[in-house]
């Protein structure tokens, strides 16, 4: 089996990447150089160029200041087939059995090839559209586009890999998918290299008790719910128990003054000695991990922090059900925050110090047999196996 591996962006060239995609992009790695270790041959369709649009910055300030409505051009169909001739080229000389995009919809959504397309991706738009901010207050040209795009990608595919049931419920419904084409595998730790049992246990064994340090990663403040963090510390300390929250991915917290006991990390590039580091020894160091995202798909740093035996506290929004299994590698609260919820649950969870030493251990085991590449790449190897075999059937 051979894949042509299709993505806007060099899969394998960290550094390259968008400072807004260090989740997608690192998934795309891993995943792919998993799915290498399984013997997968590979062939890179990618990086992709735009075509240039010379009026679409012009379309989007008059959007913006007459409508007050956004407006996109990337999902424009002359962007889409753009993409799709470039692809077809590459594809032309490529001996390819499949066609795999990890990405999302854009690269193949008009692409026509005689090999079959497999997405592998974390929602459809139609769950993201007033779901994520940048998706929200659309106006009605993007919000078609959108639409349109994806269901031409999704008729498309011979199977969509989603990394939530939650996605894959919701393009079964918004598309009238057939279910049997739509899989869902869960996305792994973008990691480089993960500790060891031993280790593992080490950390959970040198953690400080009873002062908590709780963890926040994540590039948008808002979205991601870090003032409900700050609140939820704020109460801890308040009641008596001492809390330290160290707050990574945001450089900046426009009009946040934060109190003494936040710490602000900034971005962590884990594609740099440095910045791996500190943040293996952030992990190591805390005793939860804490999302109380008002949106979310299947954040990987979940799995990351699993991978070190810390728990996670999330809310209930999007694939987090995916993810996250109360009582086994953390716990997940309601949408619409109680604060006093989440820290009765801390307090009650480090008072017990066993119990707490239970759900960081049971937590690694959630990464061990669940939450990694290794994992994934087995279940999307077996998947496009199936693709394979199909195409043997028809012939």
């Amino acid at each position: 089996m051979r894949l042509a591996c299709v993505t806007q962006h060099p899969v394998l060239d960290q550094a390259s990447w968008a400072t807004t995609w260090p989740g997608i992009g690192g998934a795309c790695f891993h995943l792919i150089t998993a799915l290498q270790r399984l013997s997968i041959s590979i062939d890179f369709v990618g990086p992709l160029k735009d075509c240039h649009a010379p009026l679409a910055r012009l379309k989007a300030a008059l959007y913006d200041l007459i409508l007050k409505k956004r407006y996109y051009a990337w999902p424009e169909r002359s962007l889409l087939r753009h993409y799709a001739r470039q692809i077809s080229r590459r594809l032309s000389s490529s001996q390819a059995d499949i066609v795999f995009c990890p990405t999302n919809a854009r690269p193949i959504a008009y692409l026509d090839c005689k090999q079959p397309i497999v997405l592998w991706t974390d929602a459809p738009f139609s769950a993201l559209i007033d779901f994520y901010d940048y998706l929200s207050n659309l106006s009605r040209e993007t919000r078609n586009a959108l639409h349109h795009m994806e269901a031409a990608a999704l008729s498309r595919c011979a199977r969509v890999i989603y990394s939530s049931e939650w996605a894959a419920e919701a393009a079964i419904r918004d598309y009238t998918l057939d279910p049997s084409k739509v899989k869902v595998v869960h996305w792994g730790a973008n990691l480089n290299g993960a500790p060891t049992d031993r280790e593992v246990q080490l950390m959970i064994d040198n953690r400080i008790f009873p002062a908590c340090k709780l963890l926040f990663v994540g590039m948008w403040w808002e979205r991601k719910g870090g003032d409900v963090t700050v609140a939820i510390a704020q109460q801890l300390n308040d009641r008596g128990f001492p809390t330290e929250l160290t707050v990574i991915g945001c450089e900046s917290i426009a009009g946040e003054s934060l109190p003494n006991f936040v710490r602000v990390a900034g971005f962590l590039d884990k594609s740099k000695d440095g910045g791996r580091k500190k943040m293996e020894q952030l992990l190591a160091q805390s005793h939860f991990l804490i999302l109380p995202s008002r949106a979310d798909c299947t954040p990987l740093v979940i799995a990351e922090a699993n991978a070190f035996g810390v728990p996670c506290l999330t809310s209930d929004v999007g694939g987090m059900a995916a993810l996250v299994r109360d009582g086994s590698n953390g716990f997940k609260f309601p949408k619409e925050p109680n604060i006093g919820e989440y820290c009765d649950y801390i307090i009650a969870t480090m008072r017990d110090r066993e119990s707490y030493r239970r759900l960081a251990w049971s937590a690694f085991q959630e990464y061990q047999t669940r939450l990694n590449w290794t994992v994934a790449a087995r279940a999307t190897r077996d998947i496009l196996a199936d693709v394979a075999a199909d195409i043997q059937h028809a012939s």
